[in-house]
């Protein structure tokens, strides 16, 4: 991690999942074995590998997760990154952005070479050995394609100067004004400079010549999924928007687009279509529309940003009860799941939650008797 990764976007990825960081259930898997694969590697394995000998082991600190997220890694990390690398915080060398790449895909070269020459190892081994490797060259392959994701993704925050980006949407953005704009923010312009910025700087001929187009295309992509999701979750912290700030928003979204395109085309997973369906979503304030929709998208987003949803929807009714109510059946939809994963993910941000609990029944009971009698809240 030291210096591959930087230092905000490696503790949100080490540290423990809550309501607040977990990604959509979607995405919940995105980089499950990663952290499972780092988890392990950094707390037991890595004293019993043998280019670390005794005499170093005292130095190395690897008692427990806290040691990783208070950022007690610094020693252990001396042993794995190369001293000659240089600081990765050069805006002008894009934070690194070559380095990166070349340790991204060197990982991922070596688990192709692996994939390739399995047959052949396996031919030398025991029988009984010989699915003990597949496991492995497998698990790597899928470990290392991960990594590969977690690197492009997590410098792209630093590339779009997301923190200045969020603070002109949550304190700027004028949301609740009555009057409807005719054009979009200004924050959208710099944010496609930003990205035009990079684009160009990985089209340099000394630097990427010999990158191929699949890396140039990933990384694009990663920086425009981040440019979609950091303007989506940025407004989900919002608590009051107009119905004309909710239009500015589908216009800073379509202006965002086209930017984009007019650098290189665009199409992210998670972009100005994803934005627009909760954009839709934001305007719900009759609550049977509100809680179809929920049921309709809530694997689709972070729980945080259905959280804001239904706060900037209900938050201005006199009476809590509707907002309550449609907080308790946000949390049913991932108790209520019969998918081991989704059991997993809700456990996650609510350790005291057991399925067999007697509470996933009553909050299911509720959520049906709510659902069945509307116009109470309608009204």
């Amino acid at each position: 991690f030291n210096g591959f990764l930087p230092i905000d976007e490696k503790s949100k990825f080490l540290s423990k999942y809550t309501k607040l960081n977990l990604p959509s259930p979607f995405q919940f898997k995105d980089f499950e074995a990663l952290k499972l694969y780092l988890d392990r590697t950094l707390n037991r394995d890595f004293l019993n590998q043998n280019h670390i000998t005794k005499d170093r082991e005292s130095e190395v600190s690897l008692n427990s997760n806290n040691d990783l997220n208070n950022g007690n890694n610094n020693k252990l990390s001396s042993y794995m990154i190369d001293p000659n690398i240089p600081t990765m915080t050069d805006s002008n060398e894009c934070y690194g952005l070559n380095q990166r790449i070349v340790a991204a895909e060197s990982c991922w070269f070596a688990a192709r070479i692996m994939n390739e020459i399995k047959s052949k190892i396996c031919i030398y081994l025991p029988l009984e050995s010989r699915g003990i490797c597949e496991a492995y060259v497998s698990n790597y392959q899928l470990v290392s394609s991960q990594l590969r994701s977690l690197i492009y993704k997590s410098i792209c925050p630093q590339l779009l100067k997301s923190t200045w980006l969020n603070t002109q949407i949550t304190d700027f953005g004028g949301w609740d004004s009555k009057k409807l704009k005719d054009t979009h923010h200004d924050f959208i312009d710099k944010t496609v400079k930003h990205c035009k910025d990079v684009w160009e700087y990985i089209s340099k001929e000394d630097y990427f010549a010999e990158a191929s187009t699949f890396v140039r295309e990933q990384f694009w992509m990663e920086l425009c999924s981040a440019a979609f999701e950091t303007i989506l979750d940025s407004f989900s912290k919002i608590r009051k928007c107009s119905y004309e700030g909710r239009a500015l928003l589908t216009m800073d979204i379509a202006a965002l687009q086209d930017g984009l395109d007019t650098i290189h085309t665009c199409r992210p997973p998670r972009g100005k279509d994803h934005i627009d369906n909760y954009i839709r979503g934001s305007y719900y304030t009759n609550m049977t529309d509100l809680i179809q929709w929920v049921q309709e998208n809530w694997q689709s987003y972070p729980y945080r940003q259905i959280y804001g949803l239904l706060n900037l929807n209900l938050a201005s009714v006199l009476n809590s009860k509707p907002l309550k109510d449609a907080l308790t059946i946000l949390d049913n939809l991932y108790m209520d799941s019969d998918d081991d994963n989704m059991i997993r993910y809700y456990e996650l941000f609510n350790p005291a939650y057991k399925k067999e609990d007697g509470t996933k029944q009553i909050l299911k009971t509720m959520s049906q008797r709510f659902m069945g009698s509307q116009t109470g809240y309608d009204a």
